[in-house]
Formats: structure tokens, sequence, C-alpha cells
């Protein structure tokens, strides 16, 4: 009796199991600690609620300190509109649960990306682009729009080598709406369009026209039309490519820091380097991979925020160019197999040591929530519109839970550079320990009260408080925080 094939299925518990896996991953890892993990997270599910709430907002006045109070434009408005079906769980829950999702996507689309284009062993490369760097895998689950940033430059990549530019200008359109860094989106064009001529002897016009169009389109078609405009150059230019010297995370990492995070990538980008030179050729796509990693390695020594973008593409050139030959060899000689069964081996061991210096990472970072108290405290016993001094630090975690209330800083330091220099100035010399000779608490920002936490970053904050005393009044302690009246003179009686 003739037996009947077995229908081939596109989709089947080969792909269900896997993705179910991965996502079950992405939730042990986000529910390490039971808030929100770093600082981000906060402020964008509280941006969402009150999206939700109120609609695209035009004006910022919760950050008085700031050029946010000039001109506001969301930049991210797309990120924050996606975040409210997840609003609904509750914002602590709800931004969690946005978080696994996204980095599941990320990864799901690295996996896609290398299985399209007939990559070896995809599943294994995914693997190791979860595990290579702590940090990498730390910050997708920050709850902000890097992963699916991240999965914007790879549907980029995919759509660069179809020559889909209809489809360019679409994912370009929506870039814009998501996320600031859509420059670096049209930095990998203009890179790709580069590579062509410079390869193909032609220019592809039509690579540049059309996402061009979806950018322009996506500038144009936006509820902060035309503040927009400026907003971005000020976020691109004056606050990341100029300035930002006040956020820790757009500093040079040590050089501890820079091997720590960075030995696994390196070491691939080593390695493929190494099996081109062997082989004396390549895909193309991959030297072109091998470009990007190396200008975002070299960007990476100025700022570790390029780390976000050295990592992807350094894995996707390693994936396109090691092992292929190598495993054909050892296939053909009998021992593919064995040699499989260690490569697993190697890979699991090291992603289980990768996984608890994660978990170590998560947790030793998560201060925030030691601020509850003290949060609450303002929610019951403040005002509307009151104004609180902060270091900026806090502004996210405060804003989450009391976004009646106003604040000094917050968002991004630089916006309060920008703003008024020499305040600013003023404000960061009592931070570091420096005294301006008077109380600028009092004299420069007039707050109502002001948050202090017991950590080191605010011991300077302590100090210059208690030699300026008398014009403050301690109304809430506890052993993580503490929140001041700032005592004014009474009014004059009025005849």
């Amino acid at each position: 009796m003739e037996q009947k094939p077995e229908p081939k299925t596109k989709y089947g518990l080969h792909l269900i199991i896997p993705i179910l896996f991965l996502v079950a991953l992405m939730a042990a890892i986000q529910f390490q600690v039971p808030e929100i993990i770093g600082y981000d997270g906060y402020l964008h599910i509280r941006m969402a609620d009150l999206i939700r709430e109120k609609g695209f907002f035009q004006e910022f006045p919760y950050t008085t300190a700031t050029i946010l109070t000039e001109g506001y434009a969301n930049l991210q408005w797309l990120f924050h509109v996606l975040l409210i079906p997840f609003t609904f769980l509750g914002l602590m829950l709800g931004a969690k649960i946005g978080a696994i999702i996204a980095s599941s996507m990320f990864f799901i689309v690295f996996y896609w990306f290398l299985k399209k284009r007939d990559t070896p062993y995809p599943a294994l490369w995914t693997i190791l682009l979860i595990f290579a760097s702590v940090d990498f895998t730390y910050r997708l689950h920050l709850g902000r729009p890097l992963p699916l940033a991240l999965i914007g430059l790879i549907l980029t990549m995919y759509l660069l080598q179809k020559r889909a530019y209809l489809l360019l200008s679409v994912i370009t359109l929506f870039y814009t709406w998501l996320y600031p860094g859509v420059i670096i989106q049209i930095f990998i064009i203009l890179s790709f369009a580069l590579f062509i001529f410079l390869t193909e002897k032609k220019f592809p016009y039509k690579l540049l026209i059309f996402p061009f169009l979806g950018f322009l389109a996506g500038m144009v078609i936006n509820p902060y039309f035309p503040k927009n405009f400026p907003s971005l150059y000020t976020q691109i230019v004056q606050v990341n490519l100029l300035g930002n010297i006040f956020n820790q995370e757009w500093r040079a990492w040590s050089l501890l820091e820079l091997i720590t995070y960075n030995w696994v990538p390196v070491m691939l980008v080593v390695l493929g380097i190494f099996q081109v030179l062997r082989s004396k050729k390549a895909a193309r796509e991959s030297i072109f991979y091998l470009g990007l990693a190396s200008f975002f390695f070299v960007y990476m020594l100025k700022t570790r925020r390029m780390h976000e973008y050295f990592l992807p593409f350094s894995l996707l050139f390693s994936a396109t160019t090691i092992g292929e030959q190598e495993f054909a060899a050892f296939n053909k000689a009998g021992w593919g197999k064995a040699l499989k069964s260690i490569a697993i081996l190697a890979i699991l061991l090291f992603s289980i040591f990768q996984y608890g210096h994660l978990s170590s990472e998560i947790k030793n970072n998560q201060f925030l929530p030691w601020y509850l108290e003290g949060a609450l405290w303002l929610k019951e016993n403040t005002k509307e519109g009151d104004l609180i001094f902060i270091n900026g630090y806090s502004f996210a975690y405060l804003f989450f839970y009391n976004p009646q209330l106003r604040y000094t800083h917050g968002v991004d330091l630089t916006y309060s550079a920008l703003q008024d220099n020499d305040k600013f100035n003023s404000y960061m010399a009592v931070l570091q320990g420096r005294d301006p000779g008077y109380n600028i608490i009092k004299a420069d920002y007039s707050p109502t009260y002001i948050f202090a936490g017991k950590i080191k970053q605010d011991i300077n904050l302590f100090n210059f408080i208690l030699k300026y005393k008398d014009d403050f009044e301690l109304v809430y302690e506890d052993e993580s925080v503490g929140i001041l009246k700032v005592k004014y003179a009474p009014a004059p009686a009025q005849n």
C-alpha cells in the first residue's frame, strides 16, 4: 500500500515550541525583580497612560528646568501608543509584559532573518546573541523602544537586500514615529547605497529617494508637526552627538568594562575575519555587516550606547562567515555530530553562566523601588502642581507615581544644560560637592519640596541641605529617602 507523504506545514511545533521557550526565557529575565527594570520604563508606561487619558498633549509641564517646557514634541509617540493596551494590565505589570513581548520579537526576527538567508544553525546564533553580552540583553528589558528599533533595522537590511523600495519607505515612516534613532536607520541606508555604488558601479538612487520620502512623511504626518523638526535636531545633534556628557550610558566604558561586555562579539568578529582571509571570499552582505560592526565598535569607544548596534551587526557578520565550511569538512570526516554536540554543550554552559551574571546585574542595579514609601507620601500629602526639587535620576520613578506634580529636572540632564547653562552648572556643583555660595534650591528653583535619596548620588545634596538647614523643614524620612519642605517668608499682609 502506498503511503501518503506527510503534509508539510509552514508553522508547526518545531517553531511554536522554540518561540514559547524564548518568551518564557525573556519572562524569567524580566521577572528577576517584581518592578520595572531600570529607569526609562517608568517614564514610557506613564506617558502611554497619559496619552490614553489626554490624547497627544502638546506641552510637558512635568519638568520645569528643561527645554521640554519650550516647544515640546514627543519623538517616540508611536512607541507610547503601542504601550497603551498594556496599561490596562496595570502600569507596572503592563510595562513588564510589553518589555517581554518586545525583546522576544527582536530575537524571533533575528532568527527569521538568518533563516531567510539560509545561514547555518540560526538557532545557535540567536542563543549566542541573547547571551553574548549581559549589558545588551539587560538593556533590551528596560521598557524602552530599543527592541522595536532593532527590529526595524533588521527589516531595513532585509528590504535593502531585496530592493523593496516601497516597503522600505513604509518602514522608515513607522521608524520616524517610533524613535529619534531613525538617524541610525538613515545612516545604514546611506552606507548601503554607497556600498552598492562602490561594488556595482551604479548609483542606487531609489534606495535614497524612497526612505527619504518615508522619513519626510513621518515628520509631516505627525501630531507634533512642525515642532518635531527642531526637537529632532536638538535630540540628535545637541543632546546625543555633541552633548550628553552627564548621562552615564553615553559615557565611554573603562577598559575593563569594554572587555567584560564585548569579548564574545569581538572574538567572533576576529574569527569571521580570519575565515574570510583564509577562504579569500565572503558574501557581499557579510562585508557590509563587518563595516557597520566596525563603525559602531569605534563609536562605542566614545559612548557605550553604540553597543546596542555593535552587537547585532557583529553577530550578523560572524553568523554569515563562520562555520559552514568547517562543519562540512568535519561531516565528511565523520566528526560532524560530535562537533555539533560539543558546540551546543559549550553554548549551553556559557548561556547558564551569562544568565547568572545577568540576574546579578538586574538585581544589583534595582534601587528606585526603595523610594516607594516616599513617592506614596508625596501622593498623599501634596497638591497638584507642587514643584519638587530632585536629582534628575529619580524623575521617571516619581513621575510614574505622581504625574500630578512638577519636578525640577528629569528625562535627560542635557535638557537642563541647554535651557540655562549657568543655572545648571550651579545645580551640578551642588550634586558634586561644590558650594556655589548661595542656596540655589530656594533662589533658583523655588520648589515646594525637596526629594533626596539616601544613596551615594545624593550625599552631596544632603550636605548642602544641612548647610542651609534653616531654609528647610524635614516632613518625611525613612531609611531610603528624606523629603523636606522649603520655608518661605510669609507674604506681607494686605491692607
